[in-house]
């Protein structure tokens, strides 16, 4: 770990009994145009510490003194996408065999799937939240099954689900929108208001945030940007309205070389602190 303190110095002692983990997981070998990811797990870090983050929810309320964080830096990832997604989901087991919840930082929207099969195998049926500009329900895209681009597409074919809510979509491939439908999957568009009962969840929940789910005006610093797309006010306010338990979490698919104002990169902590936040039930 470097020597600077992230998260506004929150950290507990790391004595194997976290309530909640940050894990790093630099990986992009799986992103299409613009690669990058792999580099957000040090950035996010270096952003909470140079920005005086402190260790409180937006409402005030401490992280410090509701919770055990731990950062336990970047996992150790071997070559070739299946060895990959097997060490993501091996770590990500277990962080929740011993009762912790994990929050996950990309990397690519391809760490996903192993990390929430992680959940499913441990808490049974899930729910899945997946805030994202994009259905990512390719079989294979570009002949990839391991792509980014076809991530909710390997959580349908292998977790048994509850719900499935995709929130923020505004670049669907043609008969996606269908897919998702016809396969269970429920489709909230970046230009539909979201309601409470949208966000009501009864199982563990595994929720997603892929950065392009907000507008490249607050986040550019991301491998696909899509105009169109959500504030930081609004994605924030839709987490503080999620009802139910989220078990484990990402955020994904933030490119620092192309955030040169360091305002995604400042989300993107944002994001994080909110989630261990909500998973603590600090409110």
């Amino acid at each position: 770990m470097p020597d600077y303190k992230p998260w506004g110095g929150a950290l507990s002692e790391d004595d194997g009994k976290a309530d909640i983990v940050i894990l790093g997981v630099p990986y992009d070998e799986m992103s299409t145009y613009r690669k990058g990811a792999a580099l957000a797990p040090q950035a996010v870090r270096e952003a909470s510490s140079s920005h005086s983050v402190n260790p409180c929810t937006e409402e005030g309320h401490s992280l410090a003194e509701a919770t055990h964080m731990v950062d336990r830096g970047d996992i150790v990832l071997p070559d070739g996408p299946e060895a990959v997604a097997a060490e993501i989901q091996k770590a990500v087991a277990k962080i929740i065999a011993a009762g912790a919840k994990p929050i996950l930082i990309g990397g690519d929207g391809s760490i996903t799937p192993p990390a929430a099969q992680a959940l499913a195998e441990a808490r049974g049926k899930i729910d899945i939240l997946y805030i994202d500009a994009h259905l990512d329900l390719h079989e294979a895209y570009e002949g990839n099954p391991f792509s980014h681009g076809s991530g909710a597409y390997r959580m349908l074919s292998s977790i048994e689900f509850g719900r499935f809510v995709q929130l923020g979509i505004r670049m669907p491939a043609k008969g996606h929108l269908e897919m998702a439908r016809e396969r269970g999957i429920e489709v909230i568009t970046a230009f539909h208001l979201v309601s409470p009962e949208d966000l009501q969840f009864e199982n563990p929940l595994y929720l997603t945030i892929d950065m392009t789910c907000l507008d490249p005006a607050f986040a550019p610093g991301v491998g696909n940007p899509s105009p169109g797309g959500l504030s930081t006010r609004e994605l924030l306010d839709i987490l503080k309205s999620i009802s139910g338990e989220i078990a484990a979490a990402d955020v994904v698919e933030l490119v620092p070389q192309y955030d040169l104002s360091q305002i995604t990169t400042s989300a993107a902590v944002r994001l994080v602190m909110e989630i261990a936040g909500l998973m603590a039930r600090v409110r």
